[in-house]
C-alpha cells in the first residue's frame, strides 16, 4: 500500500492503487512543476485536516449519486477523487482546458471508485 499523501485530524488523503499496482493517481502527481505538487499539497491539508476547501474554484463535489469531487489547485489541473470512511481516495489527475473536465472523465473517476468500493465488498 502506497504511503499516504497526507494524514490529517480528519481524513487520510491516500491515492488508489489498482490490481496491477499502478496508480494513476500518483503517476499524475509524480510529473507535475514544483509549484503545482505545492499547491496539492496545501489542499491535502485543508481536506485532510478541516475537511473543506472553501474556494470553489478548487474543490467541487460533483453532481450525482457517486460522492466524486475534483480538486482543482490551477486551471488546467484537476484531480479526480472519493470519499470512503475517513479516507479521501484520489483516482487520478488530467490536465484540462479551461477548468472543464469531460463527461469520460467522470465516468472514469465512476468506475475507479466503483472497483474501489467492490474490493471493499461494498456494493456502489
Amino acid at each position: 500500500m502506497d504511503r499516504p499523501e497526507h494524514i490529517g485530524r480528519k481524513y487520510e488523503i491516500r491515492r488508489l492503487v489498482l490490481a496491477d499496482g499502478s496508480s494513476p493517481a500518483g503517476e499524475f502527481l509524480a510529473s507535475l512543476q514544483p509549484e503545482d505538487k505545492r499547491k496539492i499539497r496545501i489542499l491535502f491539508e485543508m481536506l485532510g485536516d478541516q475537511d473543506r476547501i472553501a474556494n470553489p474554484q478548487m474543490y467541487a463535489e460533483l453532481d450525482g449519486p457517486k460522492g466524486i469531487f475534483v480538486l482543482t489547485p490551477r486551471r488546467e489541473v484537476v484531480i479526480f477523487g472519493f470519499r470512503h470512511a475517513r479516507t479521501v481516495h484520489l483516482l487520478f489527475g488530467t490536465l484540462v482546458e479551461g477548468r472543464r473536465h469531460t463527461k469520460a472523465d467522470v465516468k472514469r473517476a465512476e468506475e475507479y471508485r466503483d472497483w474501489f468500493l467492490k474490493q471493499q465488498g461494498i456494493t456502489a
